[in-house]
């Protein structure tokens, strides 16, 4: 990455300067973002060498070289959240009572949500599971599916990885999973997501997903 700043004073320059040279002094990952004709994209990033400032007192300002290194090469932009409700949710008596003559029940949620993905490449959304489900669930998209067929308790959320995981706090459980057929959004595209409890209970799901760029 390069960068030009210009500044009005020595002491801004020296002061600039100085805070380059110790950019990722304490390792670990940074924040790159991004402002692509006005979308604020962000990418995780830590130091792959040594930034070298320079500094022209006499132009007023101070160019560097900052070598970064992302392990996931793609900008993501700001998350949007989607709430999923199990099906059949929301069934129950229809009012008025008797409205035809009969006692109706009206219309359960399907459970369908649509996730889009507005960006130049494939995205893999985030899912967490929240509720008490003693059988477990299933999460559908068209022909493909997640199935963790283990009870879940509303105190130990499960979260799938569609990129190919799924956790349980700190611990990995993918192999817990019975059918591992993970979903992705494709480029400029959507998909259509169900959760369905497998032997009956009650919570939702949540769908954290990021347009994706390179």
């Amino acid at each position: 990455m390069s960068v030009l700043c210009e500044r009005d004073s020595r002491a801004e320059l020296w002061a600039l300067e100085r805070e380059f040279s110790g950019l990722f002094a304490e390792g670990g990952t940074g924040t790159l973002t991004v402002d692509q004709d006005g979308s604020v994209l962000t990418a995780q990033v830590d130091l792959d060498g040594e930034p070298k400032p320079l500094t022209n007192l006499d132009a007023g300002f101070v160019s560097v070289e900052v070598p970064l290194h992302a392990s996931d090469p793609v900008l993501y932009a700001p998350e949007r959240v989607t709430t999923l409700h199990p099906v059949g949710v929301g069934i129950g008596l229809r009012y008025p009572l008797f409205a035809d003559g009969v006692l109706d029940f009206g219309a359960g949620v399907t459970g369908d949500e649509v996730i889009q993905n507005f960006g130049n490449t494939t995205a893999y959304p985030i899912v967490w599971v929240y509720g008490d489900f003693p059988g477990g669930w299933q999460l559908t998209a068209g022909d493909r599916s997640i199935v963790w067929p283990w009870p879940t308790v509303l105190t130990a959320p499960v979260r799938v990885d569609m990129s190919g995981s799924i956790w349980i706090g700190p611990d990995n459980v993918t192999h817990l999973a019975s059918v591992r057929r993970w979903v992705s959004i494709p480029k400029n595209g959507s998909l259509s997501l169900t959760l369905a409890p497998i032997q009956g209970g009650s919570g939702w799901g949540e769908v954290h997903q990021r347009d994706t760029y390179l």
